[in-house]
């Protein structure tokens, strides 16, 4: 299982690796009070892979995130598109 964070409006780590070709999970959590944020997946050119449940405040959830191929990928917050990382699936 992959693990991040959103605290001060950031991701920590901001790069994750996951399994190309398989599911896989990522336990998220909101550190930010009283802030929402979520986990988005999308492709260099802004297509989107995945887009998680958006948490409230300070609260944890894993995403299940479907088989992705192998590549690198951004990692995104909805709501706030200044919070980006990067996810390098192989």
């Amino acid at each position: 299982m992959l693990s991040i964070e959103a605290r001060d409006f950031q991701f920590a780590p901001d790069s994750l690796s996951g399994p190309a070709g398989a599911p896989f999970e990522i336990a998220f959590t909101n550190a930010n009070p009283a802030i929402p944020h979520n986990v988005s997946i999308a492709t260099d050119s802004g297509a989107s892979r995945f887009g998680g449940k958006i948490i409230n405040g300070v609260a944890s959830i894993t995403y299940v995130v479907p088989a992705l191929p192998a590549g690198t990928y951004r990692l995104g917050c909805i709501v706030h598109p200044a919070m980006v990382g990067t996810l390098t699936i192989r």
